[in-house]
């Protein structure tokens, strides 16, 4: 299951995919109902594979759109001890709908979808730039209000959008940081940001 495209060190700056080792999509497939529709460019017939628990049970032929869905059902119904440390259903779908949206702005050039008992929970097609995809997840006038940012010298490059002081909020929670095109947590970054506010904010 392990599909790595890092040959050397110097891979690691310059990944392409969203993925990194391969090993997520074995993991889930492990403890799940699992089932996988791709359909390639140029090509008329899709395949479609079902995986429970590990376990291949069928893969066929398939009628599909172009991409690839996967569909992950009773996660951890084979692991009960595991199971029992997922919070609540409203708690675990606002962790889904965090990294939905963290890949959504991460990668304006993809469309994204959840959806929550038929319920579109968010919908952020494909565009050629970040505030457009920003504004189809915060809305039109906050994507309009934001600053953006730009700053190159020979060692980093730093680019993004920033709200008006008087727009933030009193945590960091609504921050969201990329490096390489990967979202991340580090808290030296977080707090430099919330510093940098400092003096400004009301």
């Amino acid at each position: 299951h392990d599909t790595s495209k890092i040959r050397s060190v110097e891979d690691i700056f310059s990944i392409k995919t969203l993925g990194l080792r391969g090993e997520s999509l074995a993991s889930i497939a492990a403890v799940s109902k699992l089932t996988i529709t791709t359909k390639q460019k140029n090509v008329l017939e899709g395949f479609a594979l079902q995986v429970e628990a590990g376990n291949i049970l069928s893969k066929n032929i398939a009628a599909a759109e172009q991409g690839t869905s996967i569909e992950v059902h009773d996660i951890f119904f084979n692991t009960p001890a595991r199971k029992k440390f997922l919070k609540t259903d409203a708690v675990e779908l606002k962790h889904c709908l965090d990294v939905v949206t963290h890949y959504a702005l991460a990668n304006p050039a993809v469309t994204f979808k959840l959806l929550h008992n038929n319920y579109s929970l968010l919908h952020s097609p494909a565009m050629h730039d970040a505030r457009s995809t920003i504004a189809s997840i915060y809305g039109v006038q906050t994507a309009k209000e934001l600053l953006e940012v730009k700053y190159q010298d020979e060692t980093i490059n730093v680019r993004g959008f920033i709200s008006k002081p008087y727009h933030v909020r009193n945590d960091k929670n609504q921050q969201v940081l990329f490096v390489n095109g990967r979202w991340i947590r580090n808290v030296d970054i977080t707090t430099a940001v919330y510093e940098g506010y400092h003096s400004t904010l009301f």
